[in-house]
């Protein structure tokens, strides 16, 4: 709120010390008188040579203005303005002016800063930047547009750019997709089964081990009782021993 006030009053000061010496001055831009005879101009741009003005910078440039004629020149402002490069006619945006009380006598140079500032609004591509120093002579009144040429407004860098990270995830979205729409279709034409897993056979736990006969089955059955041999009953005082040799039985003692 104070810089906006700052302007304000700066504007309304430099509109007054202009109003004395012509009330045409109110407009500026709109009612530029002629040069001074003898008066030369030149100017550079300390940091940005190559033209180009970041939306929302500061913008400085550096008047140089010479009297070349037997004259006194009494700078009083420079203005400047934002046009639109293909029909100067039509303006975009006022600099802010600001108020010089600097004399050139004949044969001085003075060089005078001069800044201005492009909103951040502003698209980026080509402008029409014209910057006029206003200035008076013994009752006389003149200005010299010592800059008019077509600029480029570019963005301002950013540390991290969201939408270049936006589209770099769009970009991988992307192509996820059709990755993976490729692989479905490779998969309906049956290019790629999926193998059937085989079934193991389930192994007896560790350290169970089975007790039972393997003739253990056939107990109760018929076929359990002839595979044994018959048990003689033998009495009492006829015990015979048996022969080392078979069919020969030992006689009694």
């Amino acid at each position: 709120m104070k810089a906006y006030l700052f302007l304000a009053v700066l504007g309304a000061l430099v509109a007054g010390a202009c109003s004395q010496h012509d009330p045409a001055l109110y407009a500026p831009l709109s009612n530029i008188p002629s040069p001074g005879e003898g008066f030369e101009t030149a100017y550079f741009f300390p940091e940005h040579a190559s033209l180009q003005f970041p939306a929302g910078d500061t913008i400085e440039i550096i008047a140089g203005l010479h009297s070349g004629s037997s004259e006194t020149y009494n700078i009083s402002a420079i203005f400047g303005s934002l046009n639109n490069h293909l029909a100067f006619s039509q303006y975009f945006y006022n600099f802010t002016p600001t108020a010089y009380q600097r004399s050139i006598r004949p044969g001085e140079e003075v060089s005078l800063s001069y800044s201005f500032w492009i909103p951040y609004n502003f698209p980026a591509r080509e402008f029409q930047v014209a910057l006029t120093a206003f200035y008076t002579s013994e009752g006389s009144y003149h200005a010299s547009t010592f800059f008019n040429k077509t600029i480029d407004v570019v963005e301002k860098p950013k540390w991290v750019d969201l939408q270049l990270i936006f589209l770099y995830l769009l970009l991988v979205a992307a192509i996820g997709g059709l990755g993976y729409l490729a692989y479905s279709y490779v998969i309906s034409l049956g290019y790629f089964r999926k193998q059937k897993s085989k079934r193991t056979p389930k192994r007896a736990a560790s350290g169970t081990a089975s007790t039972s006969s393997p003739d253990e089955w056939l107990k109760g059955t018929n076929f359990a009782q002839g595979n044994k041999p018959p048990r003689k009953s033998a009495s009492k005082g006829d015990v015979r021993k048996a022969s080392p040799i078979r069919g020969v039985v030992a006689p009694d003692n």
